[in-house]
């Protein structure tokens, strides 16, 4: 090789290996081979090869390169690394040493006989010029057909071109080093693997331990909280039988006093409209109006006994229902025609969107029609002008849907749900329409009796929607 050249070359195939060396060097061969397998410590392995390999060599210095994916790492050298240089700077590029990349991707040894001539990237001058080298062999340590590392080996002054008995004992030596790294690398993996079963041994008993005193706590909380959800539990089942006896007392006063009003009152009705038709006697305008009043509260106080009983009945849940396959349609419309009257007494519009199709529902046929009733009548009540709009829809999965629409003052967001309590009425309604607030609250709880549901949408000035939901008929 002349100047900076580099030549590739494996050692010729000989029947005995080894059989061209010295017998100084057989010797040294095995001193090392002895040295290498006393150790199963990577570290010691790399350093002790090293150290053998370039006194054998009659060379300067050398060094040990392990292969790590695309990355090297610089397991030793002689003369020996500091002692507390930095892991970090011990990486290298494997694409930023072509030379030792030739080696191990070729497995073949790679001279360069004078390397401050030779062609050298930025990253290898660098370890040339630190090291002050001037011949140099790339060996790769190969392990089943695989590099696993590279030996590298050179002089420091003069320049020297390796014999072949130079590259052979190279070969052998990177032979044995390359089981010795491999046997030191499964050493340390079944050692981390030793340790991390240690550790997660230990982490386990650990965990087992806690998890064992909190089980034990955890049961001992539990005994406590079941003794006395057990007591919460009697408590809960005396109170609701007080409660139940205490609804279906009241229930029972209700419909006693329901009873007992609806005579007087049925005898102030029809006493009444007899005295405002003139069946006793030509009457004043004044005391016509009288009468009329008497009349119009007698109504009032009967619908609002009537109210009261229907919500004691929906309270209690003792509510007779009488489901059957109606025509909504036709229930719908014949509510519309109920209410027309006393929409266009107020001038509004009574709008029907209805299908032209058969739409079944399975209700109660007078539940479903007092709910109907109750909405229309509230729509007329609190609207001043303009149109109030009865729908009904088929909805999705099996329900049909009535809507009640109207144009009147709307509802505050806030308050879309209150208005579904009992005596529930907005301070500024109070003087618009006469009613006790029970209307929504006894139309909500029959949507709910008959297994549905009872909504409102409304935005305050914009009028409201409040829509009835109920399972499709067969």
């Amino acid at each position: 090789m002349i100047g900076g050249r580099v030549a590739k070359q494996r050692p010729g195939t000989r029947t005995e290996p080894g059989s061209d060396l010295s017998a100084a060097r057989l010797a040294a061969l095995l001193k090392v081979s002895s040295s290498i397998a006393s150790s199963l410590d990577l570290t010691v392995v790399l350093q002790t090869a090293i150290d053998a390999a370039v006194e054998v060599l009659q060379l300067d210095t050398g060094a040990f390169y392990l292969l790590d994916d695309r990355s090297l790492f610089l397991g030793a050298t002689t003369p020996p690394l500091p002692a507390d240089m930095p892991a970090e700077l011990r990486y290298a590029a494997l694409g930023d040493h072509p030379h030792i990349r030739d080696a191990v991707e070729t497995g073949v040894v790679v001279q360069v006989h004078d390397a401050p001539s030779a062609a050298l990237t930025a990253q290898e001058r660098m370890v040339v010029e630190a090291r002050g080298l001037r011949s140099v062999l790339y060996v790769p340590l190969m392990h089943e057909d695989a590099a696993v590392g590279v030996l590298i080996v050179g002089t420091q002054t003069a320049e020297r071109r390796f014999a072949e008995e130079d590259i052979a004992l190279c070969w052998l030596l990177s032979t044995q080093i390359a089981l010795a790294v491999v046997n030191a690398r499964l050493h340390e993996s079944v050692l981390r693997a030793n340790a991390e079963i240690t550790r997660i041994n230990a982490h386990l008993e650990a965990l087992v331990a806690e998890r064992t005193e909190d089980l034990a706590s955890a049961n001992e909380e539990l005994r406590s909280q079941a003794e006395e959800l057990q007591c919460q539990a009697a408590e809960l089942e005396e109170t609701a039988d007080s409660l139940t006896a205490s609804n279906e007392a009241r229930a029972r006063f209700l419909r006693a006093v329901n009873h007992e009003l609806r005579s007087p009152l049925g005898t102030i009705i029809g006493a009444s409209d007899l005295l405002a038709g003139g069946h006793a006697g030509e009457l004043s305008a004044d005391q016509l109006r009288q009468a009329e009043m008497i009349g119009a509260a007698a109504r009032h106080l009967l619908a609002l006994a009537e109210s009261v009983l229907d919500l004691s009945r929906i309270d209690a849940g003792v509510l007779d229902l009488a489901a059957e396959t109606i025509d909504a349609v036709a229930l719908a419309a014949a509510c519309a025609d109920a209410a027309s009257a006393s929409a266009a007494a107020k001038g509004l519009v009574l709008v029907r969107e209805l299908p032209d199709t058969t739409l079944l529902v399975t209700s109660d046929p007078v539940r479903l029609r007092q709910i109907l009733t109750n909405l229309l009548d509230n729509a007329v009540k609190y609207t001043a002008s303009g149109t109030i709009t009865l729908e009904v829809a088929e909805a999705r999965q099996g329900t049909v849907t009535f809507s009640v629409r109207d144009t009147g003052p709307g509802i505050p967001e806030r308050e879309a749900e209150a208005v579904f309590q009992e005596f529930y009425r907005r301070p500024d309604h109070r003087s618009v329409a006469a009613g006790a607030g029970l209307g929504l609250a006894i139309a909500r709880g029959l949507a709910q009796a008959l297994g549905g549901g009872l909504t409102v949408r409304s935005v305050e000035g914009g009028g409201c929607t409040f829509t009835l939901t109920l399972p499709a008929g067969r």
